[in-house]
């Protein structure tokens, strides 16, 4: 799901950046301009969307859930307790910019902790802690065309998930489309349709709709982004936000689990689908740092194993959670870089 937002941000600098070309036909910006230009709209865009920002950092706490796991054929493997922490870290690095078209590169690390508790036929409970560290590293293409005088985007995104040693890698892309239905000062709205490969994502194809308007009055804003997120923020002042939102993310992890077939140098991806729903209290430090704290409920929607590169249906075990609060504190820096401008 991470990708959307990507692709979000992609969507963003290439339609308001074209926006302002068009309606500037008696006076061309020059080039100056033009970049001042851009790098207000990424600023912009990253205030609203954290997942948008250059750099992040966070740490996660869930509450603890009772869990069900079961094969494909319905038969129970084990039932117990589950508990996750998860550190998260994430850079966005633009390229380059020339005309239409934006290249954008992206790099992170995940560190997910797996706290189980599972029921033993003696009815004694064995706790086990699970670390499972990733790195990530993406390339995102967009471009925009016109078609039947409308602004359309095309976005190509490619990432690759690997183990902190290498040893194991998994490889996602996804391709979209997203076609400008209207734009104003206040309002924007776009619909468009998503093309993925990726285990975490709970269909292969997504139908995305994008609806923004600012509501000047109130200094309030209201961001819908389908399937992924749905965002009322509220600016206070300066350097105080608040904001509630319901965000689909997808997180993928290797992991070795010797019983669950004969090879045990078989590749399992651990895939986990879920929706935050909660607030969260940004404010800001300087001109580019924030410090934010968040805190909700979270909603599982999809917790799978499978082996690397398996379809979305060709699992081997499938989890059943339960709704969990969490809490989580991070520090996120607004766009520095905005890359070459060719």
């Amino acid at each position: 799901m991470r990708h959307l937002s990507l692709a979000v941000l992609c969507f963003l600098i290439l339609n308001h950046t074209l926006a302002q070309k068009d309606t500037s036909k008696l006076s061309q910006p020059d080039s100056a301009t033009m970049a001042t230009i851009r790098a207000r709209i990424i600023e912009n865009a990253a205030i609203l969307n954290p997942r948008l920002r250059q750099f992040y950092i966070a740490h996660e706490e869930q509450g603890t859930s009772d869990i069900t796991s079961k094969y494909k054929d319905g038969t129970e493997a084990s039932s117990g307790t589950f508990r996750i922490e998860r550190t998260l870290i994430n850079m966005n690095m633009p390229i380059l910019q020339r005309g239409k078209s934006t290249l954008i590169s992206s790099y992170g690390f995940v560190n997910q902790i797996f706290h189980i508790g599972t029921n033993m036929p003696n009815g004694s409970v064995e706790n086990t802690t699970k670390s499972m560290q990733m790195l990530t590293a993406g390339l995102t293409y967009a471009t925009q065309q016109k078609l039947f005088g409308k602004d359309l985007t095309i976005i190509g995104m490619t990432s690759g998930l690997f183990t902190a040693s290498f040893d194991k890698a998994q490889l996602t892309a996804m391709a979209i489309a997203s076609l400008t239905l209207k734009r104003t000062a206040t309002t924007q709205m776009s619909v468009g349709a998503a093309f993925l490969y990726d285990p975490s994502s709970p269909s292969p194809f997504l139908p995305t709709f994008s609806y923004y308007h600012k509501f000047t009055d109130a200094n309030l804003d209201f961001m819908l982004d389908l399937p992924y997120r749905l965002s009322i923020r509220r600016q206070f002042s300066q350097k105080f936000s608040l904001a509630f939102s319901n965000d689909m993310i997808g997180y993928n992890s290797f992991f070795d689990q010797a019983n669950l077939t004969t090879d045990n140098r078989q590749k399992f991806v651990y895939s986990y689908l879920e929706v935050k729903s909660g607030f969260l209290a940004e404010y800001r430090l300087g001109k580019k740092a924030i410090l934010s704290l968040s805190s909700g409920i979270n909603s599982p929607l999809k917790s799978r194993i499978f082996e690397n590169y398996s379809k979305p249906n060709d699992y081997l075990i499938k989890n059943n959670l339960h709704v969990v609060p969490y809490v989580q504190i991070g520090f996120s820096m607004l766009p520095f870089w905005n890359g070459l401008n060719l």
